[in-house]
């Protein structure tokens, strides 16, 4: 929890939403009790909407537009 690749995760995101204008909340969970309940195996990971997109890679700031334009789609 708070490894190098982890916070990478959350900068990534970070600059995802900021490039895209895009209002939404942002929690880097590191407590590994609070982990273990997603079920997690493998670190960094990224959920969007409660549903699991990535695990154990940091991925590009255009995958993670991606993502987050495939999860917006779903809510409208």
């Amino acid at each position: 929890p708070g490894c190098s690749q982890c916070n990478r995760l959350e900068q990534a995101v970070m600059q995802a939403l900021t490039e895209m204008d895009l209002p939404a909340s942002l929690e880097h969970v590191t407590d590994l009790k609070e982990i273990a309940k997603y079920g997690f195996v493998r670190t960094p990971a990224l959920m969007i909407n409660k549903k699991i997109v990535a695990t154990g890679t940091v991925p590009s700031i255009k995958r993670i537009k991606e993502l987050l334009r495939e999860a917006e789609e779903c809510t409208t």
